[in-house]
């Protein structure tokens, strides 16, 4: 799926890492490990589209294209990211996990049979069915991680990137977390995880880069 080779990462200039390479897989798990300021969240970004590597297009290839000849809408339908923290807002569970569904309506943003169908999938994989018209305000910070996932997965792309999905979680929800991010690798998705929870990581990753 993605491909760094001699990849640099940062913000406008200033370089964070450099010297990337490594083969993400279509049927991984990936942990992208190292220390606070290391980079891991820059490289998500960056893998993301959201900035731009600090080095030439040739080093960052999506499905053997340079991630920057994607125009936004079909990068959308390749990649979903979700990262630490979620802006809070006054909807319903369902309604967030239908904005995954955005980068494939139409210009009226009216959501088909096919797009609800996909919705509810992503809300049944992510053990959520039951939640699906709590408030997603009322919800814990574990709850609200894993609808964002559940519109990750409504999205339908293929790449998976999260930024600590674990982070201020107890530790049953943390091993739910990755047994959740390892069932979706197994189902074919590349996942790439920023992460510094190791030891409910590890055992279930199949690569690790460190930062």
């Amino acid at each position: 799926m993605y491909l760094c080779q001699e990849l640099a990462i940062g913000h406008r200039r200033r370089v964070v890492a450099s010297g990337l390479s490594h083969h993400f897989r279509a049927g991984t798990l990936t942990l992208l490990t190292g220390r606070n300021g290391a980079g891991k969240s820059t490289l998500l970004l960056t893998l993301a589209g959201l900035l731009p590597p600090l080095s030439p297009p040739s080093t960052l290839l999506l499905r053997d294209r340079p991630l920057a000849s994607y125009d936004s809408r079909h990068l959308a339908r390749l990649r979903a990211l979700v990262l630490t923290r979620c802006t809070p807002v006054e909807l319903r569970v369902r309604q967030v996990v239908e904005m995954g569904r955005m980068p494939h309506t139409a210009f009226d943003r009216r959501l088909t049979a096919g797009d609800q169908a996909a919705v509810d999938e992503a809300l049944r994989q992510c053990s959520l069915t039951d939640y699906a018209d709590r408030s997603f305000l009322r919800l814990s910070d574990g709850e609200r991680q894993r609808v964002m996932i559940a519109a990750a997965l409504a999205q339908e792309a293929p790449c998976l990137l999260l930024d600590e999905p674990t982070a201020f979680l107890d530790y049953d929800s943390r091993h739910h977390h990755f047994q959740l991010l390892r069932q979706l690798a197994d189902q074919g998705r590349c996942v790439i995880v920023s992460t510094h929870d190791l030891d409910a990581a590890r055992p279930l990753a199949d690569a690790e880069l460190t930062l």
